[in-house]
């Protein structure tokens, strides 16, 4: 027996206006994509023959490009066709990949993959917590699974789970097909938090779903509100274990749904979301260890550019940081990098840092000393891999990182490959909007501070053109209740 595996994986942020290349992706084909998965050895012990696709990933940001997103694609598809006596097709997407005159790329990909292989080879899929599934999706797969937290810390085991369902659905003949309902609302991501309330009831309702009879897997989606288009929403999914328990998967899909969508207006914020002249003040007040500041308008793990400078503006003309060593990290400028590319480690440096295209990346000048030069790591499945490399200028009291790609520093070790060990700052200021699950342990004080950018935590403010109506939080109940009735 045989299964092709591959992983696929972007995020897109609409608000974002520069379309994503093929040279922003950490990739790989052949045997090579194997040590990126958690899925081999389930399906190796299980007699399967893996047939490696591609591992393409890349840190969230704009939409694809067109071509690009053929150039990955095909890679899989012509795998796929090559491979005739395939017996299924496992991979890895986002479910928020939008694509330059396509709209979704993953439901684009998995209709072309369902064409060549036909109704009946099993076709199973790991999802985001933040996928924007369109409604059609469940037409196309026979097992789909999203992360069960937020922050995402469980990507191995939902991989695995969606394995051990497909290795079972092929071995039985079932053709299964996803119960999937639409919740019409879109909320800000960072108040969708799996440990805090109402998110976390939620899933472990669903959790409790999985463990009844019939029931291979249920999914709380909380979509990705920063995706202007038709298919951003919130969802649910419950798969069926065998065809006869279809029924019953639907009823309950439909079941937590209508509890989500009640749940809707007791969504939070977990931290402080405060303006950044506030959050700043918090942090040089607190005295009891590690404070992060997240700079959550530009956080590029929600897609943002990376250029923002709103909080080295505001750190730079504090008069006084009360003693406190605060690190600035990181700032995606290429010229001000390329500037820092021309000096020796230890020597003085004068340059002007953010790109100054629009109000969060005004130009402000900077004076101090290159510290050091490292590089920037990578994100899902790929945190070890090399992506880019930054430069560390120190202006005394601040550390400030300045990258040639858009980064965000998500675990101590993005910190030490920077060359800036998270334990020699008091005040970290971050580019993310929750505070990523690796680097909570460190934070004895943690808050957002509400920046201007393509993650603007007041999402009522953004100019939404695309998104399906009526939708919380922008239309009356009663219209809402009237569409969730006829899903």
């Amino acid at each position: 027996m045989k299964i092709a595996v591959g992983l696929f994986y972007l995020e897109c942020n609409t608000f974002n206006p520069d379309l994503v290349g093929r040279e922003q992706f950490i990739f790989a084909e052949g045997q090579q994509v194997l040590p990126y998965l958690h899925v081999c050895d389930i399906f190796q012990e299980e007699g399967f023959e893996l047939v490696p696709t591609i591992m393409a990933s890349t840190l969230p940001a704009g939409r694809l490009k067109e071509d690009d997103f053929w150039f990955f694609a095909n890679k899989i598809l012509d795998t796929v066709r090559a491979t005739p006596d395939l017996d299924g097709v496992f991979l890895h997407l986002h479910g928020s990949m939008e694509v330059e005159n396509i709209g979704s790329g993953d439901l684009r990909l998995v209709k072309e993959l369902r064409r060549i292989v036909g109704d009946s080879l099993p076709i199973g899929i790991a999802l985001d917590a933040h996928a924007n599934n369109d409604a059609s999706l469940a037409d196309y797969v026979n097992m789909m699974r999203g992360y069960h937290t937020i922050p995402h810390s469980d990507q191995p085991e939902t991989e695995q789970a969606v394995a051990r369902a497909l290795v079972k659905f092929i071995r039985e003949k079932q053709r299964i097909k996803p119960a999937l309902t639409i919740v019409p609302a879109i909320i800000s991501g960072e108040k969708g938090l799996s440990a805090v309330e109402p998110l976390k009831g939620l899933i472990e309702k669903a959790e409790a779903y999985e463990q009844m009879e019939g029931i291979e897997s249920a999914t709380v989606f909380m979509g990705d509100p920063w995706s202007d288009c038709p298919n951003s929403h919130l969802s649910v999914v419950v798969v069926p274990e065998r065809e006869e328990y279809s029924e019953k998967a639907r009823a309950l899909s439909r079941e937590l749904a209508q509890e989500m969508l009640d749940l809707r207006r007791q969504f939070d914020f977990e931290v402080p979301a405060l303006r950044p002249p506030e959050a700043l003040a918090c942090a040089l007040a607190f005295e009891g260890g590690q404070v992060f500041i997240t700079d959550s308008g530009d956080n590029t793990t929600g897609g943002a550019v990376g250029e923002g400078t709103e909080m080295l503006r505001l750190i730079t003309a504090c008069p006084d940081l009360k003693g406190k060593k605060v690190l600035i990290a990181a700032i995606h400028d290429d010229a001000a990098f390329a500037a820092c590319m021309q000096v020796e480690i230890g020597q003085p440096v004068s340059l002007t840092v953010g790109t100054g295209r629009d109000e969060t990346s005004i130009s402000t000048k900077i004076s101090g000393v290159l510290k050091c030069r490292g590089k920037v790591l990578g994100y899902l499945n790929t945190d070890s891999d090399e992506c880019g490399s930054c430069c560390t200028v120190s202006l005394g009291a601040v550390d400030v990182v300045i990258s040639n790609a858009a980064t965000s520093f998500i675990t101590p070790g993005h910190f030490e490959a920077a060359g800036t060990p998270l334990d020699h700052y008091d005040i970290l200021v971050i580019k993310q909007g929750y505070l990523f699950a690796q680097l909570r342990p460190f934070a004895k004080l943690a808050m957002m501070a509400v920046t201007k950018g393509a993650t603007y935590q007041f999402i009522e403010e953004l100019p939404y053109k695309h998104l399906m109506h009526p939708i919380f939080p922008f239309e009356d109940a009663h219209k809402i209740q009237s569409m969730a009735n006829e899903n």
